[in-house]
């Protein structure tokens, strides 16, 4: 890629803040980026735009490469498919432009949110790998809980695995190759940096609208003792 006429390779510290500087240039006033996040390869960055005052976001990774699992749907920019920062800017407004915007539902927020507290817990979840990256054709992913005291699997129910196959499409959970002494080889359930931070803003939300509901009924509470003493001072002038 190219940026003022040198070369850089896509996992350079130059190409990845230089990104981020020309997103952020094409948003809108109630647009910002709230997680913005390299993997562990350096090789993707991944993306998350919020719209201000809501639980809404778009979701996107800019890559060299494609994803392990052929079920993943999150938009992809295929890095090497550009010549400058610039043409992939302008790509990413567009979409950004056409794309919906995900709103984090209060079940799905209850999903990542006992998840990203699960350490402490028995039952955690994990993916079924192998069934999925074999079978290329299934159209969702299969998941299901493991009892770390028992050892073993505990099947969930379709609306969760459902949940759960929304969360990974939406890049809130990923998933890390889990084992002891390399064996018995699980790939467990996380949340990302991009959930972490949804988790974040909805909580926010949740104690702002708690905040003005109490508001509003130590208001309505006033405006009733208010009330309660006009009718008594009248029946007392009667």
């Amino acid at each position: 890629m190219i940026i003022n006429n040198l070369n850089y390779e896509v996992n350079s510290i130059e190409v990845y803040n230089k990104i981020f500087v020309g997103i952020a240039a094409c948003l809108s006033l109630d647009e910002c980026i709230s997680s913005y996040s390299r993997s562990t390869s350096k090789k993707s960055i991944y993306v998350n735009v919020k719209k201000m005052g809501v639980s809404s976001f778009k979701c996107f990774r800019i890559s060299d490469h494609s994803s392990t699992l052929p079920q993943y749907k999150i938009k992809t920019f295929y890095i090497n498919d550009y010549i400058d920062i610039n043409s992939l800017v302008r790509d990413v407004k567009s979409y950004l432009l056409k794309a919906n915007w995900f709103d984090l539902s209060n079940s799905l927020f209850d999903l990542i949110k006992s998840i990203s507290s699960d350490k402490n817990s028995e039952n955690r979840f994990f993916l079924n790998f192998e069934s999925n990256i074999v079978d290329s054709s299934l159209k969702g992913l299969d998941f299901y809980l493991f009892n770390s005291i028992s050892k073993k699997r505990v099947n969930i129910d379709r609306e969760t695995n459902d949940l759960l196959i929304e969360a990974y499409n939406q890049g809130l959970i990923a998933f890390r190759c889990y084992s002891k002494n390399g064996r018995n080889i699980k790939w467990r359930v996380y949340v990302t940096k991009i959930g972490a931070n949804m988790i974040k803003e909805h909580e926010k939300r949740n104690i702002i609208k708690s905040k003005l509901y109490h508001v509003d009924n130590f208001n309505e509470k006033l405006i009733h003792i208010k009330n309660e003493n006009i009718l008594d001072k009248i029946n007392n002038r009667s």
